[in-house]
């Protein structure tokens, strides 16, 4: 049913999809679509399982002797500083967003953010 200026009017499915305000609707969630499947296939290069980043970043757990899972942890010990920031800085380098890094590594995106600002984005700012 439409309601016309005067009257209501029964309408088939052809005649209602033919309504501009029914058209303009229905491009809409086109478009909708369509950014919600670019933003998808974006963010797919982001979704690594933990067995890949942990190979990734496998030369850093190496050099400091340690496991991934301990880098991802919880523990706020001073020990785990510098290879969480060299896990971080390699993600940045490869393009990484702060956001996409935080959800990949189990923090928020501000504290990524935190530790390149505070500790820098190379060996030597951090070594200051």
């Amino acid at each position: 049913m439409y309601k016309t200026d005067t009257a209501w009017v029964r309408l088939t499915r052809a005649e209602h999809a033919a309504l501009p305000h029914v058209q303009t609707r229905a491009a809409k969630l086109t478009g909708k679509a369509a950014r919600a499947a670019a933003t998808a296939e974006r963010m797919a290069r982001y979704r690594l399982t933990q067995e890949q980043l942990a190979e990734l970043c496998a030369d850093i757990t190496t050099r400091h002797k340690t496991t991934w899972l301990v880098l991802v942890g919880r523990s706020p010990a001073a020990a785990h500083l510098r290879p969480r920031l060299e896990v971080y800085r390699r993600l940045l380098a490869l393009g990484w967003s702060y956001t996409a890094i935080g959800k990949a590594c189990g923090r928020d995106h501000s504290t990524v953010m935190y530790y390149i600002k505070r500790w820098g984005t190379t060996d030597e700012q951090a070594q200051a």
